[in-house]
């Protein structure tokens, strides 16, 4: 069962969101499934769109398209920024256990 109290990040801040580990196994693959069911039927409706003039200048649709492109930008921006993100934390935590193998190292002069 979810269970939608803050949970604590180790830093001590809370971790604020929906977090996807929470989920039954079978909910994700629901989730997954409608999402690239929207995805696909999204993309087919706009390629069939686009080829006829009279649907490709109606309001709602030319709105649609504007709403898809909104929509997989702010998903590519999101897969970016993530990425970017782990690629930090990587990098920061490769940089602290370096500072750690030499925090034990004399720092006197060798004279």
């Amino acid at each position: 069962m979810w269970n939608p109290t803050l949970q604590r990040s180790k830093g001590g801040a809370p971790a604020v969101g929906f977090s996807y580990k929470y989920l039954p196994q079978f909910h994700r693959r629901e989730l997954l499934f409608g999402g690239l069911s929207l995805f696909l039927l999204s993309w087919v409706f706009a390629r069939i769109g686009a080829q006829n003039a009279d649907v490709r200048s109606w309001r709602p649709f030319r709105e649609f398209s504007r709403f898809k492109k909104f929509v997989y930008g702010t998903t590519i921006a999101g897969m970016i920024a993530n990425a970017a993100w782990d690629g930090i934390k990587l990098l920061s935590a490769n940089q602290t256990k370096t500072d750690e193998s030499h925090a034990g190292s004399s720092d006197r002069d060798p004279r």
